[in-house]
């Protein structure tokens, strides 16, 4: 085995050997930002090798997510989380998005500013939420919209939605265009009212 210690690897200062695995040899080596880390000899030695701990490619992110100016403004927030949700099975809300099946497009998944420029293009302000069209549906242009939290809750697939001549709306929304009190509307529904009596009894 050659000895590395000493020498620099992009930003990467090998310090002394630090153990062998197998026939793989590793080295202790210190990066230009302070941070040590420990590199497999062949990944220091290759063609397209390994040259720092890890920040040159954080610092690429941060340049690439500052040169739109959104970086850490609500719609990143969005972004952000909605990634977490349907490919983090640590994050709580992965069981009703990853988990179900539920991704992201890769047009958005590869670039945050393919989906800024979405989300501006069809009338994104910072009083609207993003939702699905379809609850099964994935992340993406076709089946996904802006709009208000209120229109977000009757969104949810927990809502119960009623076809009533030819028309379909969650419960809520059946009682403010029947001039019903909603409650008074769940209440007939949940006693077992049918339909049509619980829809037309003043």
């Amino acid at each position: 085995m050659k000895d590395l210690t000493g020498q620099k690897f992009g930003r990467l200062t090998v310090l002394e050997f630090a153990y062998r695995k197998g026939k793989h040899y590793y080295f202790l080596c210190k990066c230009d930002c302070g941070n040590t880390i420990v590199i497999r000899r062949d990944s220091l030695l290759k063609k397209n090798f390994t040259q720092s701990c890890g920040c040159i490619a954080i610092e690429k992110s941060k340049q690439r997510f500052k040169k739109h100016g959104l970086h850490g403004s609500r719609l990143y927030y969005i972004y952000h989380n909605l990634k977490h949700r349907c490919l983090n099975p640590q994050n709580e809300e992965y069981i009703n998005y990853g988990a179900r099946g539920i991704s992201i497009c890769d047009e958005w998944l590869k670039d945050f500013k393919n989906f800024s420029d979405w989300a501006i293009a069809n009338g994104y302000n910072d009083t609207l939420t993003i939702d699905r069209i379809d609850n099964n549906g994935n992340y993406e242009p076709s089946n996904c919209r802006w709009i208000t939290n209120k229109q977000q809750q009757r969104n949810k697939r927990t809502n119960r939605f009623i076809t009533y001549q030819g028309e379909t709306y969650c419960v809520t929304d059946w009682a403010l265009k029947l001039g019903l009190i909603p409650k008074k509307l769940f209440w007939r529904l949940n006693h077992n009212w049918s339909i049509e009596r619980a829809f037309n009894t003043p």
